[in-house]
């Protein structure tokens, strides 16, 4: 079952919980401290468990999922400006 974040805007707190696609589209959700009912959902970083042959790998590349939307359009805007300037070699324009 997925886990979600959430943020009271009653006390200002942040809980998470665990729920059923079901009980979250339902919408009933609670604050954990005060019982209020005005809830915020928070965006939650994913990390993707695999195999322990691709461990090593997961752990460079998890810099990269925490990314905000907005940090990966400059990323992808620097590196489309990197490369329309010739900052790539044929090799590496073909990888």
């Amino acid at each position: 079952m997925p886990q979600y974040d959430f943020v009271c805007q009653d006390c200002k707190k942040p809980f998470s919980k665990i729920l059923t696609v079901a009980e979250y589209e339902k919408g009933k959700i609670v604050c954990l401290k005060c019982g209020s009912r005005k809830v915020e959902q928070q965006a939650s970083p994913l990390y993707a468990v695999t195999s322990k042959k691709s461990q090593s790998q997961n752990d460079d590349s998890r810099e990269r999922v925490n990314l905000s939307a907005s940090e990966e359009d400059d990323r992808a805007r620097v590196l489309s400006d990197w490369e329309g300037e010739g900052g790539a070699s044929g090799a590496e324009k073909e990888a």
